[in-house]
């Protein structure tokens, strides 16, 4: 007998009236889920702004809202999803609660970036206000129309602010402002693209897990591969490596959870239990629910003291 699904249309609506009435997939304003600049110091102006995108942030609660729906999946209860899309911010944030270990590990992510492209002589800032997530959501769930909407009133903003150039820190919101925001409205970067030159040591023997937008599409895994040469961490490729890369599973949430979980487990079986690396928050995340030792790249670079 295979899997029980939750109807797609369902996880739909969740997503679409979330994003609607708060600007994020969880329902959550980036108020409450953005916080890793308070008490760190930044600046106000520069070069290139560094555009998170909420990704890093938000996947905490990503984490904890596929529990809860994978639980739900599991007792045949998914129409209570529907009545989610009613609650108040507060309600949503009690539902998705992760333990404060993992919102302080993705905020020093976060905030290790942010250092990096400082140590690598770019010319960084952030403004908490003109921070947004892309919505990229929206386009893989194939509501291009919500998310164009969703995109011009963040581009509105952006360009507003004086915005030209902005580095970007994850692969969906990288991917999302590269090719599916109108070209040409501001110079784009991966941080990928502009720490790669800097050198370190740290003594780590790592397997690379490429994700999907960075290798099959922004073509960006020799990068990874000479940051980590760089640092002197010694890695290995598996067979479905580079742009021929497997899955992680991310992607299949928006169907089933523990669809997403199995292949996540297949993707795991594949690595290996040697240390895996990647540089996706959506990566770490799924790798780690199949019972991957998943660290992000970030953190990894950033072990040494500078």
């Amino acid at each position: 007998m295979g899997m029980e699904v939750i109807n797609p249309k369902i996880l739909l609506e969740f997503a679409t009236a979330n994003m609607r009435k708060s600007g994020t997939p969880v329902g959550l304003l980036k108020e409450e889920v953005n916080s890793w600049w308070e008490g760190f110091e930044i600046k106000r102006e520069g070069e290139w702004f560094f555009f998170t995108g909420l990704l890093y942030q938000l996947t905490p609660y990503i984490e904890k809202t596929v529990e809860k729906i994978e639980i739900l999946e599991k007792l045949k209860m998914d129409g209570l999803i529907r009545f989610s899309k009613f609650a108040p911010s507060k309600i949503l944030k009690f539902f998705a609660s992760p333990k404060k270990e993992r919102i302080a590990e993705t905020k020093n992510i976060v905030r290790s970036i942010y250092k990096l492209l400082e140590r690598a002589g770019i010319n960084v800032w952030y403004d908490p206000e003109l921070d947004f997530y892309s919505g990229v959501l929206l386009y893989e769930l194939g509501e291009e129309e919500k998310f164009e909407k969703h995109a011009k009133l963040v581009i509105e903003s952006l360009e507003k602010a004086g915005v030209k150039k902005i580095v970007t820190i994850d692969p969906h919101t990288t991917y999302a402002l590269k090719h599916l925001y109108p070209e040409n409205t501001f110079e784009v970067a991966s941080y990928i693209e502009l720490v790669k030159d800097l050198k370190g040591n740290v003594k780590e023997e790592v397997v690379i897990h490429d994700p999907c937008y960075y290798s099959r599409y922004l073509k960006l895994y020799e990068d990874v591969r000479e940051i980590l040469s760089n640092f002197g961490i010694a890695y290995r490729d598996v067979r479905n490596s580079k742009e021929l890369t497997s899955c992680c599973g991310g992607p299949v949430e928006g169907l089933s959870a523990r669809v997403a979980k199995e292949v996540a487990k297949l993707r795991v079986n594949e690595l290996g239990r040697e240390k895996i690396v990647t540089s996706c928050p959506i990566c770490v995340s799924n790798l780690r629910r199949a019972g991957g030792n998943v660290v992000d790249l970030a953190q990894l670079i950033s072990k040494e003291n500078f």
